[in-house]
């Protein structure tokens, strides 16, 4: 048994620009044809720096009936809450002047005329789950627009670290990418330190008796990359070396 200490501030070479998709150049772990190497995330710490809305859930393409418009309201990227969210819905919409009710978790949107929120007819708003709408458009009734569903700002619950390795650990909304190594639930506030200890023991066999390359990547439930906002996070990788003829 072996563990490497893992830090993204160190990768020898990142993907897509990001600190969140690392290249990891180890030194090479051998074994004889006998033994196979089982890998683990033991820790992790990661910085809860990532934003609640984010640029790949911050728009809303809208329009009113009576001028055939089609508007985009573009949210400043940042952690909201839902009175923040209000206040900037406030100052930025279009003839639109928004409410919350806190009882029920919706926003209430009242337009100048009748209005519709776009996710079929146009580029999908991938805000909606934000603003607490099903994806499908929806317009307005006498000038009125309630939320059919609860408002959700917990935009990500889990994050997921992915690997190039074949774990056969996998996400239902990817059935082919069997690469997961580990879940961690975001079940801390914002602006504070995500710790992760595997406490289970739980391990994964490579079917392989060579290792000397990791790329790890951050990715949340729905396989997006998250963005860290340049916060750099680490881990502990351990190498576990089984005799499978024992």
């Amino acid at each position: 048994m072996s563990q490497i200490h893992l830090n993204s501030k160190y990768a020898d070479s990142y993907n897509n620009n990001s600190i969140s998709d690392c290249n990891f150049y180890l030194p090479n772990i051998e074994t004889p044809n006998d033994h196979q190497i089982y890998v683990s995330i033991q820790q992790a710490n990661i910085a809860h720096s990532f934003y609640n809305i984010n640029s790949s859930n911050n728009y809303l393409k809208y329009g009113f009936t009576n001028d055939q418009v089609l508007r985009t309201l573009t949210i400043t990227p940042g952690n909201y809450t839902s009175y923040s969210l209000l206040d900037y819905l406030n100052l930025n919409f279009y003839n639109i002047v928004v409410t919350y009710n806190a009882i029920s978790n919706k926003y209430i949107f009242t337009g100048a005329s009748d209005f519709t929120f776009y996710y079929e007819s146009f580029i999908f708003s991938p805000c909606f789950t934000v603003f607490g709408f099903t994806m499908v458009d929806h317009i307005s009734h006498q000038k009125v627009l309630t939320s059919n569903i609860c408002s959700n700002l917990s935009t990500i619950r889990c994050i997921c670290i992915s690997s190039n390795l074949s774990t056969d650990n996998f996400s239902k909304n990817s059935v082919n990418n069997k690469q997961i190594l580990c879940s961690i639930p975001v079940n801390v506030s914002p602006f504070s330190i995500i710790i992760y200890q595997n406490l289970t023991g739980f391990k994964t066999n490579l079917f392989s008796n060579n290792l000397n390359y990791v790329n790890l990547k951050l990715i949340d439930q729905d396989g997006m990359l998250i963005n860290l906002n340049g916060c750099h996070w680490s881990c502990v990788l351990q190498i576990d070396v089984i005799n499978f003829t024992e």
